[in-house]
């Protein structure tokens, strides 16, 4: 299989010569619109951002189903917790001898 390197270099041998003379300030020019609308983006969705009251409700309603407070359980882990308080001030009595030392 041969190439013909000819073939492709005359391809480009076809532009024309003011699209090829400035092809450098059109790849940087839409290089820099590219970077514009980017940045544009970037700083609508970051700082721009803007929710309907509609949908500011509906996504507390549906926050607000997510968390439900238990105080029953709540309760108990506090007992728990202040049961364990009460028993670390304990003193510490009769420790058996684990290693039979004496």
């Amino acid at each position: 299989m041969n190439i013909n390197l000819n073939k492709i270099t005359n391809g480009f041998k076809k532009i024309p010569p003011t699209i090829e003379s400035k092809r450098k300030l059109v790849l940087f020019l839409i290089f820099i619109l590219l970077m514009g609308y980017a940045s544009y983006q970037w700083y609508r969705y970051v700082y721009k951002f803007g929710w309907s009251e509609e949908k500011k409700q509906a996504y507390i309603n549906s926050q607000a189903k997510m968390a439900t407070f238990d105080e029953d359980k709540f309760n108990q882990v506090i007992q728990e917790i202040s049961n364990r308080n009460l028993n670390g001030q304990k003193k510490i009595e009769n420790i058996p001898n684990i290693f039979k030392l004496k």
